[in-house]
């Protein structure tokens, strides 16, 4: 019992009493009271409850009753306590135990046994193991790193230096020494091993700091050693407390080297040897020094074999340089940039590579030159630019001068030494070496692409005549006819066409009397003349001949182009006049259209009729006979047979200046190509324009 409990009402104790008893009039304490507190008066009063440490037994007397020995009693107990109020194990419940489990047993001591009656009762700690107070059965185990004597109430710590690797020690002597290279602390139940970097050569050591730095120049690479287990490698330096053998941290530096295997400090690394480089941690036989790439050199301390580059336009196909000097000079047609191992690439084009060149387009062609090919060596392999092209500084492909543009002489430089196409010439392509010539009868103004026909009131006599020539002094004098109707056919040749329309057959065999009169001529054009229509072309005439009127008409609307509405009209009779290139090249009288060796009487008979598409209103014929029929000079006949409405090629003549002999009217019907030639309806000469 760990207090002593209070009597209930109407009892009373001495002291080192343990029970209660009846209070009556010769007690003291309780003098008085008997009459308040007499049986009588207690049973008939209702029941009190139990106070803690008793319970009510109905068997007694008095109502409530002390708690039995081995148990404890709660307050309020109406009946004797069960094994559910059994004093536990590690605690002990004298006679009254009102709280709960009893008292514990005191410390180094454990109560081993249910309802235990006194503390004589809890027995001493076994050895190994320890009791604080209230311990139930043989107490706790010892803990590794401990040991725990008999009666033990808190187990003792092993000291530093040694260790218990199992639990239940029971003395120091179970204690172990800590072996080497390991320390133990105070308590250790395990030896703490010495960290890499370290050993402990010693036991019973207790502290990290017990464990000593690696020597220099060695390496503990494990934990727990005794003594350094490597050697630092070569090109490393292993300071003291060094870990690894070969750390990064502690390598050689870049353009040094180590062979040795004693170093602790960087600064004993030695220089790269010439020739070689040494990357980081460089040394013996596994990392020996790297010779040098071709294309570089290394002189002595390289750190890399790239580093030192041959410059550029220099290159070499060697390694173990050491000197820049020794890089070759890049060939010739060639380019090499930095660190070639050999010559980068040939030359570009429009450019030249002379030795020691250091890129492909570091020396163009001078302006005025160009080179389509690749891998030029010198300047002379440069070509000069040719007429109608301009070549740039570094040109490839001469550039061709633009139309209406042209360019004489050789070596042009750039696009405005093109020079403009002078007025009266013509530039119609580009690259053009000389400007072509509009000929007679057309006109160019400075800069053009073609030529235009000769304005209506002006005349193109000049082969270059510019526009301004035309408009300013070519102007067509009075009496003069200045005709309109030209045009350029192949750039070169200006076409004027006169459709003749006769309309009988005799008509054509005189045209070709007088045509066949040239030697050359062959004489099947007779055959031709008879049996299908007939084409005479020259410089600016053609003359359609046929048996048939129709036929003729048909021809003028279809054969080539639509008659102009500028046609003139002029009616004679036995004779022809064909005109020539005079009227559109030079001014010439209108009369002289109407026969250049008439008389004058014959002149004034023959009807002629103004210009104007309605002149052929009210023509008469006529009967003149002229004594003489010229061809003018430049006339050039082309025959050909027009045979299902195709041009059949059949013979060109050129006619050189002549005059045709006089034919009188009875030499002419006598002629055996002209039987029944008479006098007929004047003829009419349509003209056209061929575009």
């Amino acid at each position: 019992m760990s207090y002593p409990l209070p009597c209930a009402p109407g009892w009373s104790s001495t002291a080192g009493q343990i029970k209660c008893h009846l209070c009556n009039d010769s007690s003291p304490i309780c003098r008085g009271a008997a009459s308040r507190w007499s049986p009588s008066v207690l049973r008939s009063s209702p029941p009190a409850a139990c106070r803690p440490g008793t319970y009510r037994d109905p068997q007694e007397e008095a109502d409530c009753v002390l708690c039995p020995k081995g148990f404890y009693c709660l307050e309020g107990g109406s009946q004797r306590p069960t094994s559910q109020f059994l004093c536990p194990q590690g605690y002990y419940c004298e006679e009254g135990t009102a709280t709960p489990h009893g008292s514990p047993c005191p410390a180094g001591t454990a109560g081993e046994q249910l309802g235990q009656t006194s503390r004589a009762a809890c027995k001493r700690c076994r050895e190994g193991r320890f009791c604080p107070a209230g311990s139930a059965g043989p107490g706790l185990p010892c803990a590794r790193g401990r040991y725990c004597p008999a009666g033990t109430l808190e187990e003792i710590i092993c000291p530093h230096g040694t260790f218990t690797p199992h639990q239940g020690a029971i003395s120091i002597k179970d204690c172990l020494k800590c072996p080497a290279g390991f320390y133990c602390p105070a308590g250790t139940s395990d030896p703490v091993p010495c960290p890499s970097g370290s050993f402990n050569p010693l036991e019973g050591q207790g502290e990290l700091h017990d464990c000593r730095a690696c020597y220099a120049g060695k390496a503990c690479t494990q934990v727990a050693l005794k003594a350094p287990d490597v050697d630092c490698m070569q090109g490393y330096v292993c300071p003291p407390g060094s870990s690894k053998p070969n750390s990064q941290n502690n390598a050689c530096p870049p353009g040094t080297l180590s062979n040795r295997t004693d170093l602790t400090d960087r600064s004993q690394c030695q220089r790269c040897p010439a020739r070689y480089a040494c990357p980081r941690g460089t040394g013996g036989i596994q990392r020996p020094p790297v010779s040098c790439f071709a294309g570089h050199y290394c002189p002595s301390g390289t750190m890399f074999p790239t580093q030192h580059k041959c410059p550029v336009g220099t290159w070499s196909g060697q390694s173990g340089l050491e000197y820049e000097s020794e890089c070759q000079p890049c060939p010739r047609g060639w380019y090499c940039l930095a660190g070639s191992a050999a010559p980068t690439g040939r030359c570009s084009s429009g450019h030249y590579c002379p030795e020691g060149t250091a890129y492909g387009s570091q020396f163009p062609c001078p302006v005025g030159t160009y080179s389509i090919q690749m891998g030029n060596r010198h300047i002379d392999d440069c070509v000069i630019c040719p007429e109608g092209f301009f070549c740039p500084e570094g040109t490839s492909k001469p550039s061709p001068c633009p139309r209406a543009t042209y360019q004489p002489h050789k070596g042009g430089q750039k696009q405005d030494e093109c020079l403009v196409c002078p007025a009266g010439y013509f530039c119609p392509h580009s690259a053009t070496v000389n400007p072509r010539v509009c000929g007679v009868g057309s006109y160019s103004d400075e800069g053009s692409v073609e030529c235009s026909a000769c304005l209506r009131g002006h005349f193109c006599s000049n082969e270059t005549t510019s526009e301004e020539a035309m408009l300013k002094v070519m102007v067509c004098p009075a009496g003069f006819l200045c005709s309109q109707d030209i045009t350029v056919k192949d750039k070169e040749h200006t076409h004027r066409q006169y459709v003749l329309r006769a309309f009988t057959v005799q008509w054509a065999l005189l045209f070709l009397s007088l045509v066949l009169r040239e030697p050359s001529a062959p004489a099947q054009l007779l055959a031709i003349g008879l049996s299908a229509p007939l084409v005479v072309e020259e410089s600016f005439a053609m003359v359609l001949v046929s048996k048939n009127p129709q036929d003729n008409v048909k021809s003028a609307t279809t054969v080539k182009k639509e008659p102009s509405r500028h046609d003139f009209w002029w009616g004679m009779s036995h004779g022809l006049l064909l005109p020539s290139s005079a009227p559109l090249a030079h001014p010439l009288p209108f009369s002289a259209l109407m026969g250049l060796s008439l008389t004058q009487q014959e002149q004034d008979s023959v009807r002629t009729v103004p210009w104007g598409p309605t002149a052929s209103q009210g023509m008469e014929s006529s009967c003149v006979q002229p004594d003489t029929i010229v061809l003018v000079e430049g006339l050039r006949v082309s025959y050909h047979a027009l045979l299902a409405q195709k041009e059949a090629p059949v013979l060109q003549h050129i006619f050189a200046l002549r005059e045709v002999p006089t034919l009188s009217p009875a030499q002419l019907e006598a002629s055996p190509i002209s039987q029944g030639v008479r006098c007929v309806p004047a003829v009419q000469l349509v003209s056209t324009v061929q575009r």
